[in-house]
């Protein structure tokens, strides 16, 4: 109900309550009241409730806006406690926290992946090209995932996707199409030379897999065999 209708409500349940308290004094009484006291006691609630209600109206609105803007700074909070600045994907806890809560929802798997020789492109592209290699993979990663998949950044150039209710043709799928795709990305670093990006990663998870931090550990131990066979390519966890 917009403001002004809660006013009006109020003023007109004020004078008509007035009216009708009048009324039974008069039939109780059994003496009539005369007419100027009829308009007097309407004209009395009106002038005293519609400012009070009005003030209490305006208080209420802006209570209202005040703890919609609280939601607001909370959700903003929470996003910022849970999401990586440089990449928008989850930090590590939340990451863990949210797929542990689907694993136990349902059985899934993990891709965990990092840039290969990343500390050379630091090295020989700078610390900035570096960066900017991280947050083009995620905005590819971002880009191929569906809506339920929970992607985290899980350290300095490691990151990880959950999918739940994966099977394992599906999640290994999902690891090479990504391998690919970074694999395409085109990033420049300052004076304008392209710098290679490539991933290793690995996969583990089904319907054995009951903990999250165990899925995690199978696929990084999958993961450097990926980084051991050559790099640039996907391995499944024995």
């Amino acid at each position: 109900m917009p403001p002004w209708a809660k006013i009006l409500s109020a003023t007109i349940f004020s004078v008509v309550a007035s009216e009708v308290l009048m009324a039974v004094v008069e039939f109780a009484s059994g003496e009539p009241i005369p007419r100027l006291y009829w308009a007097f006691g309407a004209l009395c609630p009106l002038v005293i409730s519609a400012p009070i209600a009005a003030i209490l109206v305006r208080q209420s609105e802006r209570n209202r806006l005040l703890g919609v803007k609280l939601a607001r700074a909370y959700e903003q909070m929470k996003q910022l406690a849970e999401v990586d600045q440089m990449t928008g994907a989850l930090n590590r806890a939340a990451f863990i926290d949210r797929a542990a809560a689907a694993l136990a929802r349902g059985p899934g798997h993990v891709v965990l992946f990092d840039i290969d020789r990343f500390k050379a492109i630091n090295d020989r592209h700078g610390h900035a090209a570096g960066d900017d290699a991280l947050r083009s993979l995620a905005a590819q990663v971002r880009a191929l995932i569906g809506s339920g998949d929970l992607f985290g950044r899980i350290g300095g150039e490691e990151f990880a996707l959950y999918l739940p209710a994966a099977d394992q043709m599906l999640a290994l799928a999902a690891a090479e199409r990504i391998r690919a795709a970074v694999e395409l990305l085109i990033v420049l670093d300052r004076d304008g030379a392209p710098i290679p990006l490539t991933i290793s990663a690995g996969v583990a998870g089904g319907a054995a897999m009951r903990d999250i931090d165990e899925a995690l550990h199978l696929a990084d131990s999958a993961m450097y065999d990926a980084k051991r066979d050559g790099r640039n390519r996907v391995r499944l966890a024995a």
